[in-house]
Formats: structure tokens, sequence, C-alpha cells
């Protein structure tokens, strides 16, 4: 985004075009959001279902515990300033 509004603010990009991909950017970043969400719930129910298949959470150290609760929120953004960073320089490239 911050670089949709220097592009515009250099005249590489005309006023209308950034008008217009701003709504669909935004939309990406939610979508991205929601997308990250799903799959933390995902490992979660995986862990969960792991658990209820034989593998005790007794049977595993407290190392162990940390690491399977770290693997799966490290991959989540915590908001949308880092979402977007994450990804500055994919998508759309502009100019």
């Amino acid at each position: 985004m911050a670089r949709l509004i220097s592009d515009v603010h250099a005249g590489k990009l005309p006023p209308k075009v950034a008008a217009g991909l701003a709504p669909l950017l935004n939309l990406q970043l939610r979508t991205i959001a929601i997308v990250k969400e799903l799959e933390k719930q995902a490992a979660e129910a995986e862990a969960k279902q792991d658990l209820e298949d034989g593998r005790n959470a007794k049977d595993l150290t407290d190392a162990e515990l940390e690491q399977i609760i770290r693997d799966s929120t490290a991959k989540i953004p915590r908001d949308t300033n880092e979402i977007a960073q994450q990804q500055s320089g994919k998508g759309i490239r502009l100019g």
C-alpha cells in the first residue's frame, strides 16, 4: 500500500488506478488474515486429533509441547501491518 502511494506521488501511477487497486489490496490483506487463522485452526485440530489417536500429551515432554505450540502459531501474522510486510514484493507489481 505504501508503494502504491509513493508511485502515485512520483507520477508513476495515475490516481484513478490507485483508487481502483486500494480496495483489491485491502481484500487481499483480509483474505490472507482469514487463511492464516484457518491454517491455525487446522493445525490445532490436527494436534488434537493426534492426541486423541493415541499420543497422549502426558507422553510428550514440556519442550515438545512448547514446540508444537510455537509451530502452530509462528506463521500467523499479528496484525495487518505484519501481513503487508509479508506481502511486500508479492502480488501485483506496479511500475
